[in-house]
């Protein structure tokens, strides 16, 4: 990554980063619970470089190149674009004029599922390029596209943010796992991976809503990994995933195992219709049963949601889609908020004193006091 790419990340972003441009795209697959390559036909159309940075999406007409410009003006330096063009080597979507603009920018890579053209500029220039082939074809510039959506490559979901890395071997994206275990078989995994980029195990979302325009029970099967802790170089870690943070019974389960810290990734939001009657109390109640988790368990909660607005392409008048709320935010073992977000994309730090944990467990000690004796009834759907 060019040195003035990287000054323009995170420090947060910038460690991991180097962290994952140290390992091989074949560890980091293996790591990532074997998901996530982007296979053949993309390769690499030169030898020697690496591709690492967080993606920055783009959904294009095949052989219409309009959107890559724009895209290039909003994208942060220090980006992949990821291109989905119609999955044809027969259309040209890249070419030396778009590398010059990048290379510019401090953009640091493009992957894309269609054509590259003026290969000898981009040879040297030393720009990471992705791609199924080479074509001589130019482009057209009418279709105003679509940028920063949720997209797909080489069948492997893409949303704006995933890392993506690449090497001789290929390209890979870190990102929540869409798993398919077999055909027809799908989890919502979060694969957990250390500071050091040892790969620790893997959580399968127990718990799937049905919301709308979620629809989660017809891609999801339930998890059969039961709830988990990792002990990790910043201490015990249990992972739950969104809707599981509605369940006191997942946090204590993973509690009871020693965690520490609990961390919910979630991509919760509003439907905009209903914003203005129950946006403030749905999110007022996403905070307070999260907070009531760290309080209820002694432990540190970190609640990671979502941004942005997606809609569909398309699909706009019908659907207005879902506008996601963000607003992470971590608590500390009575229940204070120790840093929020807001609605943007950010990355947020906190100092976690984990000798709390232990010292609050002692003061307020809701595991010596549970009467397991007595909770018979949990085990059943509904006591009637």
């Amino acid at each position: 990554m060019p040195p003035d790419a990287s000054a323009n990340l995170s420090p947060e972003m910038s460690e991991a980063l180097a962290t994952f441009s140290r390992l091989a795209t074949a560890t980091i697959y293996e790591a990532n619970g074997k998901w996530g390559d982007i296979g053949p036909p993309i390769r690499p159309l030169i030898d020697g470089v690496r591709l690492a940075g967080p993606a920055y999406t783009v959904k294009a007409m095949p052989g219409d190149n309009l959107v890559i410009f724009r895209a290039i003006d909003e994208a942060p330096p220090g980006s992949v674009l990821v291109i989905d063009a119609g999955a044809t080597d027969r259309a040209t979507i890249w070419g030396g004029t778009s590398t010059v603009a990048c290379v510019a920018k401090g953009i640091v890579g493009c992957v894309t599922n269609a054509a590259v053209r003026d290969m000898a500029q981009i040879r040297e220039m030393r720009f990471p390029v992705y791609a199924p082939g080479i074509n001589v074809r130019g482009t057209v510039k009418s279709h105003p596209g679509w940028t920063n959506i949720p997209i797909a490559i080489a069948d492997v979901p893409v949303k704006p943010g995933d890392l993506v890395i690449g090497d001789e071997d290929g390209v890979v994206i870190v990102a929540s796992l869409f798993e398919k275990r077999a055909g027809g078989l799908y989890h919502n995994t979060a694969a957990v991976i250390d500071a050091d980029g040892e790969y620790l195990g893997k959580y399968r979302k127990m718990h799937i809503p049905d919301d709308p325009q979620y629809y989660e029970k017809f891609y999801f099967t339930p998890g059969d990994l039961g709830f988990r802790v990792w002990d990790t170089k910043v201490g015990r870690i249990g992972v739950l995933v969104c809707w599981d943070q509605w369940y006191p019974e997942a946090a204590r389960l993973t509690a009871m195992q020693g965690a520490e810290i609990l961390v919910y990734p979630t991509a919760i939001g509003w439907l905009p219709p209903e914003k203005a009657e129950y946006g403030e109390r749905q999110q007022a109640a996403w905070e307070t049963i999260q907070r009531s988790h760290a309080i209820a368990n002694g432990c540190y909660v970190v609640a990671v949601n979502r941004v942005g607005h997606e809609v569909l392409p398309g699909s706009e008048a019908k659907h207005p889609g879902i506008e996601f709320w963000g607003a992470s935010f971590v608590v500390d073992p009575h229940g204070q908020i120790l840093v929020q977000g807001g609605r943007d994309e950010a990355i947020l730090t906190a100092d976690c004193d984990l000798a709390q944990v232990d010292s609050v467990r002692t003061h307020w000690p809701f595991l010596r006091d549970r009467r397991i004796d007595a909770y018979d009834g949990l085990t059943q759907r509904y006591l009637d």
